[in-house]
């Protein structure tokens, strides 16, 4: 009991230096691993800043990028979830700021081609356009340049023209409140609609042509106009002139047939009495 009692006196008497100790040797450890921790923190940091990358659009091209109000360059931005800028430098501006604009080496090599800048070539007063792309991750930046291609390949197809035929009465309720119904065509297929006038051989038809880059986009919007339906409470009733009515069937003369009217009327009138 007594060598217990001795043991257990001396082990209270001899924590706080334990303590101590242990507590120096936790401290010591963690400052001889505190250098390794910043480097790792810092090249960490490094590596989420993003950085710009130069895209060079082609001119003709410009339009397209941008979009109709923008809505192009947004829906980009929205979909790869970078910050994309577009700048114009005439060459003058571009000597100068050189040293600020690196282009992106990878468009360059995989995707850029002289086709696109041989109109820019000749004229020296024609200003240079860059898509200024700001992004950490390397696979937003590639889903922009491959978006940014895209749009490129399908400004230089051709343009394509398709023509169909459809009710004249249909054209009002296709074209909409304000051209609402055919704008929204327009923009889902990136084509352009002309409706035109009845048509004089037959004017319960009128002809639609559509122009576009995409045969494709230019046969839906062939079905989707064709196979619109009129809506039961849609009450636009057609109007068909005098010399329509008179192809069909309809009436020859209005007077004459007022008068057929009138003599059926008096005959029935007669009868009765």
């Amino acid at each position: 009991m007594g060598k217990l009692t001795n043991c257990v006196l001396l082990a209270m008497a001899a924590s706080p230096f334990i303590i101590k100790y242990l507590r120096y040797r936790r401290l010591s450890s963690f400052v001889r691993m505190k250098p390794q921790l910043e480097n790792t923190d810092s090249e960490n940091k490094k590596k989420d800043l993003p950085r710009d990358y130069f895209i060079r659009i082609p001119a003709f091209a410009v339009p397209a990028v941008i979009g109709k109000r923008g809505m192009t360059l947004r829906k980009l931005m929205y979909d790869s979830q970078t910050e994309c800028v577009l700048r114009s430098y005439t060459p003058e501006e571009l000597d100068v700021a050189s040293e600020d604009i690196n282009p992106d080496s990878e468009w360059v090599d995989k995707f850029e081609t002289d086709d696109w800048f041989s109109e820019d070539s000749g004229d020296t007063r024609r200003k240079i356009t860059y898509l200024l792309v700001r992004t950490s991750d390397e696979r937003k930046l590639q889903m922009v340049r491959l978006r940014i291609a895209e749009i490129i390949e399908v400004i230089q197809k051709p343009w394509k023209t398709s023509e169909f035929e459809i009710e004249s009465h249909m054209v009002g309720y296709l074209v909409g409140k304000g051209g609402r119904n055919i704008k929204s065509l327009r923009d889902k297929f990136t084509v352009q609609i002309q409706i035109s006038d009845p048509i004089p051989e037959n004017p319960s038809k009128s002809v639609v042509t559509v122009r576009g880059r995409d045969m494709t986009a230019l046969k839906e919007v062939e079905i989707v106009m064709k196979e619109t339906v009129l809506p039961k409470n849609y009450n636009r009733v057609p109007r068909y002139d005098e010399d329509t009515l008179i192809e069909n069937g309809i009436y020859e003369n209005v007077e004459d047939e007022l008068e057929d009217l009138k003599k059926a009327a008096e005959m029935l009138a007669q009868g009765f009495i």
